[in-house]
């Protein structure tokens, strides 16, 4: 958190989106660390708080499987929300660590027994934590690739010699179906702001067609 506040703050925002990135890929390991190990030996962990009945068994094993089904997306929701309130947005923050606890698993858990009986509990628990990591990973993305300034980089940033391979690869297909025999020029047009008026900006000859 200090590393995304402290870049962010001096307007360094490709390495606030890179420590985000590396944040999000270690707690990643970890979280799929701790799914394999909760889908893989749920007995050996069960035995280590003692011993019980089969239906014991069966039901801590069940637990572990369904319940902790999604153990592997849990670190988006924490990092994201520590994102937010690092770069100065606490509400999102507060908002995105309230996701999984209070406004997702405490009403699954209730309300889903009323249709499942104690299988709802079970999978109150991986519905949660899917819910709350898509709107994590939504609000990142609206976040970083929306333009409503141009503090994460300019709009015509984003087109990417990928996609501009991919144009002119459409464009030539178009032109050789219909014959047409025009003179043909790549410009951007790019709008930032979220509210009028709006930022428009025409990019004329944006791009030429790579050398393939």
């Amino acid at each position: 958190q200090p590393i995304v506040s402290f870049n962010y703050g001096a307007k360094k925002f490709q390495r606030v989106k890179k420590a985000y990135g590396q944040a999000v890929v270690v707690g990643g390991i970890l979280s799929v660390g701790a799914f394999l190990v909760f889908q893989m030996l749920p007995r050996q962990i069960i035995g280590l708080f003692g011993e019980g009945s089969d239906a014991y068994y069966k039901f801590a094993i069940s637990y572990f499987r369904v319940f902790l089904f999604f153990t592997f997306l849990n670190a988006l929701q924490p990092i994201s929300s520590n994102f937010f309130t690092a770069i100065g947005k606490p509400i999102k923050g507060v908002f995105l660590a309230l996701t999984r606890q209070t406004l997702f698993l405490l009403p699954l858990i209730l309300i889903l027994p009323l249709f499942m009986g104690i299988d709802g509990v079970l999978y109150a628990g991986p519905i949660a934590d899917l819910m709350a990591a898509s709107i994590a990973a939504i609000m990142i993305v609206v976040e970083v690739k929306s333009r409503r300034n141009k503090l994460y980089g300019n709009p015509e940033d984003a087109v990417t010699e990928r996609k501009i391979r991919k144009i002119v690869s459409s464009t030539d297909a178009y032109i050789r179906k219909y014959a047409i025999d025009l003179p043909v020029r790549f410009d951007i047009i790019t709008v930032t702001g979220c509210e009028a008026p709006f930022e428009v900006e025409h990019i004329e000859e944006a791009f030429y067609p790579p050398i393939w």
